[in-house]
């Protein structure tokens, strides 16, 4: 496999024609890279990531019936604006909505499967870090008071390790 020197190298021996129809190629290959040369070069709506996560972890139905998370999906639409390199406010926001939409499908069903704990913890940890690069410690104390009020309204059995990552994170009691 050519390494990327080689590959930028004769990507700029092409003509722009060349280079036009390459790109088109790449374009073509998937959704994904559809995607990320839109949002990359065209500026395309970053919060489109929000609304797909939003949808994405709602735990129930319209009707409210319970309706299960799909946590690849989930993993898959992160995993997307990462390669997309959006904006890390919004990357913040889609981590506090996964682990909100996690957690309440917890607190809401009593329980669900074994990996939706993980992710609670996986999500608050993503988003306590991004909260703690992207902010002055000003607005990191008014986003963790904000967190602990939650943690502390949607207590149950599940969660102390998520209350001692917490802690450990922000150095804050519950």
């Amino acid at each position: 496999m050519a390494t990327f020197t080689e590959i930028k190298k004769k990507f700029f021996s092409l003509s722009p024609k060349e280079q036009e129809l390459l790109l088109k190629e790449i374009y073509g290959l998937s959704k994904e890279s559809k995607r990320f040369l839109d949002v990359r070069l065209s500026g395309a709506n970053e919060e489109n990531f929000i609304e797909e996560i939003t949808k994405a972890t709602q735990y129930a139905t319209p009707k409210g019936y319970p309706k299960d998370i799909e946590v690849r999906k989930v993993n898959s639409i992160l995993s997307n604006a990462k390669k997309c390199k959006v904006d890390s406010q919004i990357l913040e926001k889609m981590e506090l909505i996964a682990f909100e939409g996690y957690m309440g499908s917890l607190n809401e069903y009593g329980g669900g499967p074994d990996t939706y704990e993980n992710k609670v913890y996986d999500h608050l940890n993503n988003y306590l870090n991004l909260v703690m690069s992207n902010h002055l410690v000003e607005e990191q104390g008014t986003l963790f008071d904000d967190m602990r009020l939650y943690l502390r309204q949607n207590t149950n059995m599940y969660y102390d390790h998520i209350w001692e990552l917490f802690k450990e994170l922000t150095e804050m009691d519950i």
